[in-house]
């Protein structure tokens, strides 16, 4: 299993930018399993307070800007 840890800018508001600090997983798969791959938000941060408890809701939406912006693996076929 490969892993990043990774961090995205996230735009809440126009003057609220929230740093998302996630880890990216990938795993080959064998002939049993296909491969995998999966984002987990660790943390969130706006102006230096942790703020990941207040926004929790927001958690698809931030994992779902991660994929379509696409920087942590480009040639990830959960890009396409």
């Amino acid at each position: 299993m490969k892993t990043k840890q990774l961090t995205f800018s996230w735009e809440l508001s126009e003057n609220n930018i929230i740093d998302v600090h996630y880890t990216y997983c990938s795993e080959q798969g064998d002939y049993l399993q296909p491969p995998s791959e999966s984002i987990e938000i660790d943390k969130m941060v706006l102006n230096g307070d942790d703020v990941t408890d207040v926004l929790y809701n927001y958690e698809d939406e931030i994992i779902d800007a991660i994929i379509n912006d696409g920087e942590y693996n480009i040639d990830s076929p959960i890009n396409i």
